[in-house]
Order: structure tokens, then sequence, then C-alpha cells
């Protein structure tokens, strides 16, 4: 595991084994939600797991301060003595990540730990390095798309609000995002005109139609993905980093 990790962990109990520490080392923080105070997190956080048994007003008040920082977008993993199913799914509507069930071994346990973080520096390691072209004539839908992705460490993004502006300077982009219904053109002959040219490329439509025959057909005219709108941020984003992994990924995690 590399030496830039950051795990912390805040205890709602004050009793949790040091385990942990056994196997991630410095690589732990540990901290109770009497101390916690959000704006003083370490930079370098890369994951916060949460150990607790009841939901009270100190962690719904962390996971609200959570979702609307800068932390949002790293995992947030509930540690809980023991996995029960109703529980579990009300602790996920809350805005965690996953959960770990500390009654396992405990190198099981780590090993999901180092998962999670792992794929998140990953990420963020190919979100710095890819380039987006979004291509839709919702200005707002634009910047909101924008502001998510620089968020998240994309750095090379530029905005068409029409295809006539996108097609006067055919510029090649890792990325995509194309809106299915534009109002001077069709977005189905866009998408066929950058699969063409950039074959290369990733392309992900971004609609609210949801018609069985609208999604095959941009599938078929060379579309990689599907995002439907209202955008969901982490699905969104993790979308598009799964599709990375699986077609070149290891050009922008090697580069």
């Amino acid at each position: 595991m590399t030496e830039k990790l950051k795990i912390i962990v805040i205890q709602q109990k004050n009793k949790l084994e040091n385990k942990l520490e056994e196997y991630l080392g410095e690589h732990v923080v540990r901290l109770s939600f009497d101390d916690v105070d959000i704006k003083h997190l370490p930079e370098d956080t890369n994951m916060i797991a949460i150990y607790f048994n009841d939901v009270d007003q100190n962690l719904t008040q962390f996971l609200r301060e959570i979702k609307s920082s800068k932390w949002s977008h790293i995992p947030l993993i509930a540690l809980m003595d023991k996995i029960e199913e109703s529980f579990t799914k009300n602790i996920l509507k809350l805005g965690f990540s996953n959960y770990i069930s500390l009654d396992t071994e405990t190198h099981v346990i780590c090993e999901d730990l180092k998962f999670y973080v792992e794929t998140a520096t990953q990420k963020a390691r190919v979100f710095s390095r890819i380039s987006v072209a979004i291509i839709d004539d919702d200005f707002l839908h634009n910047e909101l798309i924008k502001r998510l992705l620089e968020a998240n460490g994309v750095q090379k993004i530029h905005l068409y609000q029409n295809p006539e502006e996108f097609l006067a300077k055919s510029v090649e982009f890792d990325i995509f995002l194309v809106d299915l219904v534009l109002k001077k053109s069709n977005g189905i002959q866009l998408i066929k005109k950058i699969s063409d040219a950039f074959p290369a490329s990733l392309i992900f439509i971004m609609s609210s139609l949801s018609e069985d025959k609208i999604v095959a057909t941009a599938y078929d005219a060379g579309a990689d993905d599907f995002i439907f709108k209202p955008i969901k941020p982490s699905v969104f984003l993790s979308k598009i980093f799964a599709r990375i992994r699986k077609k070149n990924a290891q050009q922008y995690i090697n580069k």
C-alpha cells in the first residue's frame, strides 16, 4: 500500500480494538465525534471510516456536513460490530459508500479498507489526466457537470453549447458527454460523427429520455454508455471511471 494513504477512523464509542493499526500502521488516524471538526480534517485524507452502533444526532449531522464538503467524493465506510439486513439498508441510505463488519478476521477488514482507498486514489489519478468535452445546449447543466468534474480532479474540460461550435474545430477528447436532444441538431447524428472521427474516445449520452429504442439507437451510433438526467454525481463519476478502466486505464494510470 502506498505510503501516502490516510484513513480517518471516527469512533462513536470509546473502545475500538487496535487491530486496524496492527495491519495499517500509521495510515490510521483515530478521532472521536467529540473531537471532530470537519474543517480541520487532514488535507491528505483518503477515506473516512465511522465506527458506531446507533444512528444519533452527532452521526447524522456529520454525514450532512460531509455531503456538502470537499470530502464528499472520498469513500465513507460504516464499521459495525455485526451486520443486520434491515439496519444496513438504512445505513446505506444515509450516504455511506459501503459497510464492513468487524465481526470477521482482521486481515479481511484491512484488505477491504485498502481496496476502497486504493480505488479512490486510482480514480483521482485517472481523472487528473483525462480530457472531457461537454456538448449540451443547457448552459446551467454544463456548468454543474463542469464543477463536479473539476471538484474531482479533471482539469481539461471544454464546454460546447451546440454541435456546430464543436464540429467547427473537431478536437479530440478522451471523453465526450453529449446531450441526446439538442435544439439545432440530432444528438444521434452527432454521436455518429464523433465515433467515426475519434474511435478511441469514450462517448456518454446524457438524457432524461429512457425509451428502449432511443437508448438502443444511441448505442448503435457509437455511444459507450448512457447517463440519465438528473445526474447522480457518485454514479456518474464511477461510470466514467469504470469505462476508462475497462478500455484503457493503464494509459492514464502508468503515465
